[in-house]
């Protein structure tokens, strides 16, 4: 199955959010991306695949 095109997306949250979900992603070696995906599909019900789950952009758990 073809991944679909990613488009940007920014939002403001307060800084001990933002800290908390870098912990997390640090904590599971996983993006900070992942984290808020992962918690979009299990909180909100979105349907979001494990395939786009995974970032594209060649980063690994130990950057």
């Amino acid at each position: 199955m073809k991944r679909a095109s990613e488009i940007g997306l920014t939002v403001k949250v307060p800084p001990h959010v933002k800290h908390a979900i870098r912990r997390l992603a640090a904590e599971r070696g996983v993006t900070t991306r992942a984290i808020i995906l992962q918690a979009l599909r299990s909180s909100e019900g979105l349907e979001i695949s494990e395939d786009e789950l995974t970032d594209l952009r060649g980063r690994t758990k130990d950057r």
